[in-house]
């Protein structure tokens, strides 16, 4: 029976019943378990892949506990990393790396990217993906797709140890674009194994997967320490992180499920949840943050708002990233019809990931964060329920229990 548009629930439910619940597979906080819950405090991610950073960008980079930082700013700047570290000595720099794709003009950047330079050096034709006619394959528009079941699948993790994490700048890599399947990007017009035949999916996918997995096994092997980070995929062994990039916009639920499965399996692992304004200047899009930002706590992530896929380079901060919530007390938990709920030693996260408004009471009485950017919705009013609109979130801070009141 689906819930109706608009209803109220108490939501003891959530405090009846500590399940994370998620299709056939019901997950329950013991005592035993609770003790095993990590006190992880909230983080904070940036993704900024601008090729310079200026002062006044390095200030506000110090912020944040994670930082991706394109690997060319080692190369060109390495007294910024340090300065980094300075400010912030227990910040996460990891530098990023696509897993299987160059500019098209890698050449011609040769002086202003040295490290792109020395991949160029050690790429030929027959280092790039073609389809049936022997045309190259692209999947982000201005760049080329390496075939990694040759010797990228070894040449990449050998470049990443010797130029990049040998400088010792770094505490890991953010590998971009890792996925399962070759296909699901770039259609199936592919030939791998350059015979010029049109290779079945099934084979290209599985050599992709094949080749994937020796490259993340070639990294640890010659860097075992180092984190390694990966975006769009959870499913390789031996990866230390993942990024969920454009998690509120390329499916919530898919995301919050792939963050609690992957920290099931890496309780220590590093996950960032990026959301995103839609590639649009909007850093008013509070609505939207507050969605992506519900998530990141729900799951133990270090969480990032910014513009787009297509410019990670933006440095919006919040009032709710302020907000002093303490460490988790319990696991996320849901009640089954798309609200999710996770608390904190000083307050809770609520999110509504489903299509309909939904209101509930509160157990006790809560206060809404006081903000200066959205002062409407962050009031720092004391309250008693919660209405949560169609795919959105909200923090609240706890307050000492009162008295339910009457309703009229």
């Amino acid at each position: 029976m689906l819930p109706p548009s608009t209803y109220r629930r108490a939501l003891l439910i959530f405090a009846c019943i500590p399940a994370l619940v998620f299709g056939s597979n019901i997950r329950t906080t013991t005592a035993a378990a609770a003790e095993q819950i990590p006190a992880v405090h909230e983080q904070h991610a940036a993704l900024f892949l601008a090729w310079s950073i200026s002062d006044a960008a390095i200030k506000k980079l110090a912020r944040y506990d994670v930082v991706v930082l394109d690997m060319e700013i080692g190369a060109l700047h390495p007294e910024q990393l340090t300065r980094l570290r300075k400010l912030h000595p227990g910040i996460v720099l990891l530098a990023y790396i696509s897993a299987q794709e160059v500019h098209k003009d890698i050449e011609s950047r040769n002086p202003h990217t040295p490290l792109r330079a020395q991949l160029a050096n050690i790429l030929d034709e027959s280092s790039y993906a073609k389809n049936s006619t022997d045309g190259r394959l692209s999947f982000w528009p201005s760049a080329w797709l390496i075939n990694i079941t040759g010797t990228w699948q070894t040449d990449l993790p050998q470049f990443i140890h010797s130029n990049v994490l040998a400088t010792n700048l770094w505490d890991g890599v953010m590998l971009d674009n890792v996925w399962d399947s070759v296909t699901a990007h770039v259609g199936t017009d592919i030939d791998l194994n350059r015979d010029g035949a049109l290779d079945s999916s099934v084979i290209a996918d599985a050599a992709w997967r094949t080749a994937m997995t020796t490259m993340i096994h070639e990294i640890k092997r010659l860097d075992p320490k180092p984190r390694l980070v990966v975006n769009s995929s959870t499913q390789y062994d031996e990866i230390d992180g993942i990024v969920l990039e454009n998690s509120t916009r390329t499916g919530w639920e898919r995301a919050i499920r792939s963050a609690l499965t992957f920290h099931e399996k890496n309780p220590n692992g590093l996950i960032i949840v990026n959301a995103t304004a839609g590639n649009v200047e909007a850093p008013n899009n509070f609505s939207e943050m507050r969605y992506g930002h519900a998530l990141a706590l729900l799951t133990d992530a270090a969480y990032s708002f910014d513009f787009g896929d297509q410019k990670h380079e933006s440095l919006w901060w919040y009032d709710e990233y302020d907000a002093v919530l303490g460490a988790p007390i319990r696991i996320a938990s849901t009640d089954g019809f798309g609200v999710w709920r996770r608390d904190f030693e000083n307050g809770s996260v609520f999110a509504n990931s489903g299509m309909t408004t939904t209101t509930f009471d509160l157990e006790h009485a809560y206060k809404k964060i006081k903000g200066k950017q959205n002062p409407s919705f962050n009031s720092g009013k004391i309250v008693n329920s919660v209405t949560l609109g169609p795919q959105s979130g909200v923090l609240l801070l706890s307050q000492p229990p009162k008295m339910p009141q009457r309703k009229k």
